[in-house]
């Protein structure tokens, strides 16, 4: 089984875990997707799971999310790591093995100019789905195709 790191803040929750929920349907199959709060509740490392199991990396921009990630800083609820910019910031920045396995989702606000996106990371792999229903929608089977092109390659079909 393959595995998709979902990366959301605590203040993109509630969208978050609807996307997620829509593409674990979608990819059940061949995937499991996973949040730094089950990996964390599980008790285990999210950078070393992120190194060993992050076959595909989804994190949803937010300004939020930026500021950390830029900040080099951690999000907490109650004892569970929720978010961590400062790995996210270290193993993203100028390794193009994980800018190779990264999508980026805007679900409540727009791109800026200003939010950090990795360089070398591909235009394409950048959705923006502000204001769009989680439900079956051709920008949607565009990033399950995107998911699925970075967990099998070319060689599957859709």
């Amino acid at each position: 089984m393959k595995y998709v790191m979902f990366l959301y803040t605590e203040s993109d929750k509630i969208k978050a875990r609807k996307l997620r929920d829509y593409l674990q349907g979608r990819l059940r199959n061949i995937a499991d997707l996973r949040s730094i709060g089950e990996i964390s509740a599980e008790k285990r490392d999210f950078r070393n799971e992120l190194r060993c199991n992050g076959d595909c990396v989804v994190l949803v921009g937010s300004r939020h999310a930026f500021s950390l990630i830029k900040g080099k800083q951690q999000e907490a609820d109650d004892d569970f790591l929720t978010f961590d910019g400062k790995v996210i910031h270290e193993e993203f920045s100028g390794n193009r093995e994980f800018i190779d396995k990264l999508i980026i989702v805007y679900l409540a606000t727009e791109r800026a100019n200003d939010d950090w996106i990795p360089d070398g990371l591909d235009e394409k792999r950048i959705f923006n789905l502000q204001g769009v229903k989680i439900v079956e929608s051709p920008l949607l089977y565009q990033l399950e195709y995107s998911i699925r092109k970075i967990l099998l390659g070319d060689s599957f079909m859709m």
